[in-house]
């Protein structure tokens, strides 16, 4: 049950012991906030969500009650997973970074990358933790925000969601699980939805493939993807939006190939999705690279 967990946003907002500088709210659930907190003990009780947080600026000697011994430093990165709860101590200000992703959204990125059911999903925690690949990025998403960079904002959020997941193979965590749908019968179900984008796909389809009522299909196939059949569907379509945007289609063509009803629905989804509209996005592509070279940076901002 997950009616009684909070975001750490919700308890550091509600206690007054931080200041939030900055936010940044995503159309995939996802959050990115800068805190400045003065110096003030924090406690986190089963959070909701899992939360990557980065230490930007001070935050010497902070700790974890739990692991005394292990101390903060700038650059140094945890990992809140959901339900989690921990209690901090600060002598000094420090300033720190948030990102937030809803767990049924990295259960969605863990299926689409690994093809692995989503129950195998298993987010370790990590206290101070020393991850250059990941903390560059980190680096690079503090620029960012103050640059209001919403595409590379993305990119990088995704980046980092990424490269955390490589780190936990999904095979050392897979074990036998009931109900769900088989890997078998997952495997020829993403199949079929990524041949068939360009055609309407029910509901019910799905289902009889499955031998399944609608009714139980779309509970089983929440357990297995993460998410319902309609949002892995959406996010199938969008995928394969940007890969033709990226190859200079014609929209209309992109519309007909994806399955969106005309073009002007995929325009309205496309945006909701991603926050831009189709040609803000093959604007932004056809300019540059997707991650901005870390040598470009010192100190989290730009030269």
């Amino acid at each position: 049950m997950k009616k009684n967990l909070k975001s750490p946003a919700d308890f550091l907002t509600s206690s007054k012991v931080t200041k939030q500088i900055i936010r940044y709210s995503s159309p995939h659930n996802e959050s990115l906030t800068i805190w400045r907190n003065e110096g003030r003990d924090v406690s986190y009780y089963d959070l909701l969500g899992h939360t990557f947080s980065y230490y930007i600026n001070c935050g010497l000697g902070s700790k974890r009650k739990q692991n005394p011994d292990n101390l903060a430093s700038p650059g140094k990165f945890c990992v809140f997973p959901e339900g989690s709860s921990s209690d901090w101590v600060h002598s000094s200000p420090l300033i720190f970074m948030h990102l937030h992703v809803s767990d049924s959204e990295i259960r969605r990125r863990y299926v689409e990358m690994f093809d692995y059911d989503a129950r195998c999903c298993h987010i370790p925690e990590i206290t101070f933790g020393d991850f250059p690949e990941i903390q560059n990025i980190f680096k690079q998403l503090y620029a960012s925000l103050y640059s209001h960079d919403s595409f590379f904002i993305e990119c990088a959020i995704s980046e980092v969601i990424s490269r955390f997941l490589l780190r936990t193979p999904p095979h050392l965590k897979h074990k036998k699980m009931r109900g769900g749908l088989s890997s078998y019968l997952s495997k020829n179900l993403r199949e079929y939805i990524e041949q068939n984008l360009d055609n309407k796909i029910t509901l019910s389809t799905l289902s009889s493939k499955a031998n399944l009522s609608e009714f139980h299909f779309q509970r089983v196939f929440q357990q297995s993807f993460g998410v319902s059949p309609a949002k892995w569907i959406l996010e199938s379509r969008i995928t394969k939006a940007k890969e033709l945007l990226r190859k200079n289609t014609d929209l209309k063509d992109i519309s007909s190939q994806c399955g969106f009803s005309d073009q002007s629905h995929m325009t309205r989804q496309f945006k909701k999705m991603t926050g831009l509209t189709p040609n803000e996005y093959r604007q932004v592509t056809d300019k540059r690279s997707i991650i901005v070279p870390v040598s470009r940076f010192r100190h989290g901002k730009p030269d």
